[in-house]
C-alpha cells in the first residue's frame, strides 16, 4: 500500500510540473460547451456516439478520428487533475492533499474503466 501511495504522490508532483498551455483559471464554461458542441457537431456528421468524460468539459482539448470510425474526445489529463483537486479540496482533511486525492481517483476510477468503453473510450494525453 506505501508503494501505492508513493507513485500516485510521485505522479501527482510530476503533473504538477508538466503544466498545460492554458490553466483552468483561463477556460471558461462557454469556451468548454462550445468545444464540446463541436465535437458532438463532428459525431454527428459521421453518425457516431461520442461517451464524455463526466464534469471534465473544461479539460478537452479536442478529438480524434481513430481506426474503427469513431469520434472521441481527447483530454488533457492535468487539467482532468486540476478539476478534481478543486472538487476534492472541497471536504478534503486538512492532512491531506487534494491533488493527491485526484490523482489516485482519477487513476483508479477513470482511467481503469477506459477499456470497458473499447472503441468509444476518449484519450487521456499529458501535454507538454
Amino acid at each position: 500500500m506505501w508503494f501505492s501511495a508513493s507513485v500516485h504522490r510521485l505522479k501527482a508532483n510530476l503533473f504538477r510540473l508538466v503544466s498545460p498551455m492554458l490553466s483552468l483559471a483561463d477556460i471558461t464554461d462557454e469556451m468548454a460547451a462550445k468545444k464540446k458542441a463541436s465535437i458532438i457537431e463532428r459525431a454527428e456528421e459521421i453518425d457516431c456516439e461520442v461517451v464524455f468524460l463526466d464534469d471534465l468539459d473544461k479539460a478537452l482539448v479536442g478529438c480524434h478520428l481513430n481506426s474503427e470510425g469513431n469520434i472521441v474526445p481527447v483530454y488533457d489529463r492535468g487539467l482532468c487533475l486540476d478539476i478534481l483537486a478543486q472538487q476534492f479540496s472541497e471536504d478534503c482533511p486538512p492532512d491531506e492533499d487534494p491533488y493527491e486525492q485526484a490523482c489516485e481517483w482519477f487513476s483508479y476510477n477513470t482511467e481503469r474503466s477506459l477499456p470497458y468503453l473499447h472503441e468509444k473510450a476518449p484519450i487521456i494525453v499529458d501535454l507538454l
